[in-house]
């Protein structure tokens, strides 16, 4: 299968779909978003529909996203509907299979750019949860909006 690799659409939701249908049109099977997806009110909030994705789209969350927001958007099964339109959220420590591979998932940033939330940065119990899930599903794909390397995941045999 062949999975694009996309980067952070600020909440440009409207662009994000028009790159996912060009990698759909060109044979891609899913999207990789790799944070800064708009997770947030102001992109997904108060009514807004997000459009219909031709291809699933997986997203950790980026350190522009809202944890607050997609804290409310999970108890209210708002995730459930994006993922029902091809906007598929994956939580910190996530991990999934697609086409035979598993993929892990760590969203937010070690390092932030901006005053933000306590949420958005990668705490050390973000980044336990997310290890002792790889360790276990040994994923060969990470998915995270910051530099593995960094984070002091190391990903080898």
């Amino acid at each position: 299968m062949i999975l694009a690799l996309i980067g952070d659409a600020h909440g440009d939701l409207d662009g994000l779909l028009r790159v996912v249908a060009r990698a759909a049109d060109a044979g891609a099977g899913a999207a990789l978003a790799l944070g800064d997806v708009g997770f947030c009110e102001q992109a997904m909030g108060c009514g807004k529909t997000v459009p219909r994705f031709p291809i699933p789209v997986l997203a950790p969350d980026g350190n522009h996203d809202d944890q607050a927001f997609l804290r409310r958007a999970g108890a209210s099964n708002l995730t459930t509907a994006w993922a029902q339109r091809g906007l598929c959220f994956q939580p910190r420590g996530s991990v999934l299979r697609l086409a035979g591979e598993h993929i892990g998932f760590l969203g937010g940033a070690w390092h932030v750019d901006r005053p933000q939330g306590p949420d958005n940065p990668i705490a050390r119990a973000d980044l336990a949860v997310a290890l002792d899930a790889f360790r276990r599903l040994r994923p060969r794909i990470l998915a995270t909006h910051s530099c593995p390397c960094r984070l002091g995941i190391g990903m080898h045999g």
